[in-house]
């Protein structure tokens, strides 16, 4: 790869402008999404986590094998080891703190990211990279984990995943970067199934450059015979629950139509797009092939990135084949979306290895606008089919609480629609007098002593600033562009076509947040209460009558208020 032309642009500082930008986009996307549609009541499987993981730690009978109990298909001890830690500091659970931790993580992943395409491309065009890479952190098509509390997960093995690959895949074997590789994958192996697949993935790293080379780099056999041993070490960490089979594929016909939906993202059911999504990653192959290719380790990153992606997919096709057909599945795309993001950085290198103008940078913002018109759609399915049904399903799971608190009659939680998956995990959990110390103050009777967490009012301050810490991100980008189109500084040139596009963009964008600053937690929260007022009417009255007294209360200074 051609080397950099200024000292300055490769400088780490040259590059922290924008990431810091990327970092402040991702994280105020992700708690807006939690301020608007987050629960402060446990969901789904945190019911589960309260029992099973929570009350033996308070008796002090936690056992390592309750850390290990299985979740759907998971083993998540990392995830249950970080809420244990966040209840221990805040002195309380409280789900909308995990989901602030959660935007912190979904943005140190979007920033590694970043800084890593950078180190490997040559530290050059940082703003550029960034650039690519927020519509996929600025839009919410994986909203779904911003509202589920435990649902870490999901960035914790972007995390652990992106280090497994950068230090095991490309330090030398044996070395301090190398080993940080192995702890990434050890840690990965803890968060969830998929834990195993960045070692698969970085063993076909190995053999992709032993095909091209004819060759094995030092240390490559020590790297692939740990990448084994770490895949085996996985295959046990699987959860195989016999109430999650209906959702796996149960013929060949069922996997491969899970998997071309899956790979063919953000253009789900629409199969033929599965090749214009590939179609950079299929000619940075053929190219990378070749022993001239000037630009091999960026290649090779680009690649096991895409591959790593595909494991992942492969898995979700086969373990929730009959799942994405039915529901939008929204908690999956950050793994499609990294198929995505490798094919576009492979459009740049394409570009570059071809001598296209303006260092190639024309041909991934095609392509990046292609996918945008898919991104967008995604988006909006999953805010209007997930996020909002999931917030209207979780204030009658609070209305059910609230009543069942207020009447002491559980028949009140087991009247449907109430509190899911189970109101008898629920009214367990709740009637727990353990549990009752560290309880959400939504979970307990009115009236109950409740000591603050430590926490949760800076949380809560995060969530309500979120839509300002995304605009200052937006207008750090914007800001950023000027000041180097100005000063022909940082890669910008008024000569490049590409700084002018990314300046409209980011213009647009900052207008697009700007216009929407009125869309708040209470308003949303008002038109679903109104929604359900309408809705019980004439099948019970009584909750009609709660729910429309709830919508005329509703008001900014209630929200947070316990």
């Amino acid at each position: 790869m051609r080397g950099p032309t200024s000292p300055a642009l490769t400088s780490s500082g040259s590059i922290l402008i924008w990431l810091v930008a990327l970092f402040l986009i991702a994280l105020g996307q992700q708690l807006w999404v939690a301020w608007l549609y987050g629960s402060p009541v446990p969901i789904w499987d945190q019911w589960d986590q309260a029992r099973l993981v929570f009350r033996p730690w308070l008796d002090g009978n936690l056992r390592l094998g309750d850390l290990f109990i299985g979740d759907s298909n998971h083993r998540i001890v990392v995830t249950h080891l970080l809420d244990l830690g966040l209840i221990s500091v805040n002195g309380r659970w409280d789900p909308l703190v995990q989901m602030t931790m959660n935007a912190c993580l979904k943005a140190i992943f979007a920033a590694g990211l970043a800084w890593c395409l950078w180190h490997f491309f040559g530290r050059r065009h940082g703003w550029f990279i960034c650039f690519l890479l927020v519509p996929f952190f600025a839009l919410p098509f994986d909203g779904e984990n911003a509202i589920w509390g435990m649902n870490s997960l999901w960035y914790l093995i972007d995390i652990f995943g992106l280090t497994t690959i950068v230090g095991l895949g490309f330090a030398r074997a044996g070395s301090w970067r190398w080993w940080i590789g192995v702890a990434g994958a050890v840690l990965g192996l803890l968060t969830m199934a998929s834990g195993m697949l960045a070692p698969v993935a970085v063993a076909g790293l190995v053999l992709l450059r032993l095909i091209r080379t004819h060759r094995w780099e030092r240390g490559d056999r020590y790297t692939l015979g740990t990448c084994v041993i770490l895949m085996l070490l996985g295959v046990p960490m699987i959860a195989m629950p016999d109430n999650n089979r209906h959702w796996q594929a149960h013929s060949f016909l069922e996997f491969t139509a899970g998997l071309t939906h899956n790979l063919s993202w953000p253009f789900p059911g629409v199969p033929p797009m599965l090749f214009i999504v590939a179609l950079p990653l299929i000619l940075l192959l053929v190219f990378y092939l070749r022993p001239e290719f000037p630009a091999a380790r960026a290649a090779e990153l680009v690649l096991v990135l895409a591959l790593w992606s595909v494991l992942q997919s492969m898995m979700i096709a086969y373990g929730r084949a009959n799942y994405v057909a039915i529901l939008v599945g929204s908690r999956y795309m950050g793994v499609f979306s990294l198929f995505a993001i490798a094919s576009v950085f492979a459009a740049m290198l394409v570009g570059r290895s071809r001598g296209l103008r303006w260092d190639g940078m024309v041909l991934p913002l095609i392509f990046t606008g292609i996918l945008m018109v898919g991104l967008v759609r995604v988006s909006l399915t999953v805010v209007d089919d997930v996020l909002v049904a999931t917030r209207q399903w979780n204030l009658i799971a609070e209305e059910r609480l609230e009543t069942f608190f207020t009447t002491g009659d559980e028949r009140e939680l087991f009247k449907d629609p109430t509190v899911r998956p189970s109101p008898a995990t629920a009214l367990e959990v709740v009637r727990d007098p353990k549990l009752s110390m560290i309880l959400p103050p939504t979970c307990l009777a009115p009236g109950a002593a409740v000591t603050p967490g430590r926490l949760s009012p800076p949380a809560h301050g995060l969530l309500r600033a979120s839509i300002l810490i995304m605009t200052c991100g937006f207008a750090l980008f914007l800001g950023g562009c000027i000041y180097g189109l100005r000063r022909e500084t940082m890669g910008l040139a008024p000569g490049n076509p590409a700084g002018l596009i990314v300046l409209l963009a980011l213009v647009m964008a900052l207008g697009v947040v700007w216009l929407k600053r009125d869309v708040r937690r209470e308003t949303v929260e008002r038109d679903l209460h109104e929604e359900l007022t309408r809705y019980f009417k004439e099948r019970d009255p009584a909750r009609s009558a709660i729910h429309g007294r709830k919508a005329e209360e509703t008001a900014p200074a209630n929200q947070f208020a316990n």
